[in-house]
């Protein structure tokens, strides 16, 4: 017993020295003026709505570990604004997610890097802060990823029930399911092998965490069928003219790359989502993967990247968060790639290396600090953002 809890505990508390600085960090930024910074709004309002009850959480399951937190909330707090902090805690657990997942690929330099980027970054800071449901979006690849990769590793008996559980939460996120079938599809080679070869109780034990996790999910979908086409990733009164396939089409690119989204509750207005820098490690992490190195995982990120583009932009349910932490990966490859060019030239300089590393540190906290500012300071006092918000209440 104590030999299984020890493996339980180092489990969950190993990666933890290596990432304590990022996790308060992340935490310091995202509870930061968190209930004053801006009003609470009527995109919250309504996420205050929908999780005012219990029975308002059977009947609209979808989101319901996120509904769950801020029912809680509710119940327990005084002021509307505390829902956010729901919000906060699912944005750290995504941003470990990531992290976790950068490690089996990447040095704990370049994953520290990346994933300071990622929670610097406005996109993150602003569905993280907010009530709202978008947030855990950014969960699910990371999640759906380590679970796959939890099952291939050797020592993964008390990771089974843990994994079941993580992943019967994820599959309460439209077009999570999609993704999943993906994930199977791509590791089936893999889990085919490894599954036979687990303990007999812990499979029981996983197979039961996982349908008590989504028993909610099946008694709502019993007495609502029509969540099901939403719970799939597709909003049912889309319509797939040609003109709104071509917008949609538009859309997802033009948010990342030139302006993100027009509503300025949500967004800076006229700014898109990925700065310069890591618009061009995004673009040197594809060409590290397109130039040979490592197939198996760059089959694995392109195609759930098309999965995830091809969900957001023909089921119009889920945003670009879905996709983002994707993008990271690609990015983290970008780091990486440029790290090794340089320690490629100088193999046995240490003062070579040192200035390679350090001028990267030095970029990575620009960008970083570029989008803090961005968001704490441009994004509040822009004038279309405080009459949008003025109006909202």
């Amino acid at each position: 017993m104590k030999k299984q809890f020890k493996k339980l505990k180092d489990l969950v508390i190993r990666p933890v020295p290596l990432s304590v600085g990022l996790f308060l960090f992340t935490a310091s930024l995202l509870l930061y003026k968190l209930l004053t910074l801006v009003p609470f709004g009527q995109r919250e309002q309504a996420q205050e709505i929908g999780a005012a009850s219990l029975s308002q959480i059977k009947t609209e399951v979808l989101f319901a570990p996120m509904k769950g937190l801020q029912f809680a909330i509710i119940k327990f707090g005084d002021n509307d604004a505390w829902l956010r902090f729901a919000s906060v805690a699912v944005g750290l657990v995504a941003a470990y997610f990531l992290y976790l997942m950068l490690r089996k690929w990447y040095t704990p330099r370049v994953s520290l890097l990346t994933t300071l980027m990622f929670v610097s970054s406005s996109w993150f800071l602003h569905v993280s802060r907010l009530a709202s449901q978008d947030v855990m979006y950014l969960s699910v690849v990371p999640g759906l990823i380590l679970i796959c990769l939890w099952f291939l590793s050797k020592k993964n008996d008390l990771k089974l029930p843990l994994a079941a559980i993580l992943l019967g939460l994820l599959l309460y996120v439209p077009g999570a399911a999609i993704l999943l079938l993906a994930a199977l599809v791509l590791f089936r080679k893999y889990l085919v092998k490894t599954i036979p070869k687990l303990p007999l109780k812990f499979k029981l034990l996983g197979s039961l965490a996982f349908l008590v996790t989504l028993a909610p999910l099946f008694y709502s979908f019993a007495f609502r069928q029509r969540q099901i086409i939403e719970w799939l990733g597709f909003n049912e009164h889309q319509s797939f003219d040609a003109s709104s396939i071509a917008a949609n089409l538009i859309e997802i690119p033009r948010q990342l790359f030139v302006s993100g989204p027009s509503d300025a509750a949500v967004w800076l207005v006229g700014t898109p989502v990925l700065d310069i820098f890591s618009v061009v490690m995004l673009g040197l992490g594809i060409y590290a993967y397109r130039a040979g190195y490592y197939p198996a995982r760059e089959r694995l990120v392109f195609s759930l990247l098309a999965v995830t583009f091809v969900i957001i932009w023909l089921g119009n349910v889920a945003t670009i968060s879905l996709m983002l932490p994707l993008l990271y990966v690609f990015i983290a490859n970008g780091i990486a790639y440029m790290l090794q060019s340089w320690f490629t030239v100088f193999p046995r300089n240490p003062l070579a290396r040192s200035i390679g590393i350090a001028t990267v540190t030095v970029v990575v906290l620009i960008s970083c600090s570029y989008h803090i500012q961005r968001y704490f300071v441009a994004w509040p006092q822009a004038e279309h953002t405080k009459r949008t918000l003025l109006i909202s209440q």
